[in-house]
């Protein structure tokens, strides 16, 4: 029997060749896509258990949309810090404030998202990801160990 398009994309990123309903894999996904206000935090739970560098740091596009411009003095110290943070742990995509629209439609304009591609991140939003046939499973917990280790299952 034939394989749905997120069955197709989940076999291909947890290496297999298929997948069936019901599989629990570990799969590595493609784009990790992250916005401004969370990532510090992110970045500090990691430091503070010793982890100072993301397994693919080319993958993670930060965009900062969610509070544009920042409404309290502890958020615009927050995004001050950023991209500092960034440079620290080797990521690379970010986009400043000014440069972009909405983060869900700017990392496709941008050409980081593609069809068949497996994108994730802790935004309830990212599975409009889904409308140029990327599947986007938004992460929440477990968004942080994804980042850092790559995969998720």
């Amino acid at each position: 029997m034939g394989q749905t398009l997120a069955q197709k994309i989940i076999a291909r990123t947890s290496g297999r060749t298929h997948v069936d309903i019901g599989d629990v894999v570990i799969c590595e996904p493609d784009v990790f896509e992250t916005i401004d206000l969370v990532m510090p935090h992110y970045i500090q739970t990691l430091k503070d258990q010793g982890v100072t560098r993301f397994r693919h740091p080319e993958r993670i596009i930060v965009f900062p949309d969610h509070e544009v411009p920042s409404q309290t003095p502890q958020a615009a110290m927050l995004k001050k810090r950023l991209r500092g943070q960034l440079d620290d742990m080797g990521i690379t995509h970010f986009y400043s404030e000014g440069r972009h629209g909405i983060s869900h439609m700017a990392i496709v304009e941008r050409g980081h998202v593609l069809p068949g591609m497996l994108v994730t991140g802790p935004d309830t939003h990212i599975p409009t990801l889904g409308c140029v046939g990327a599947l986007a499973p938004p992460l929440n917990y477990e968004a942080v160990q994804a980042m850092a280790l790559g995969e998720t299952w």
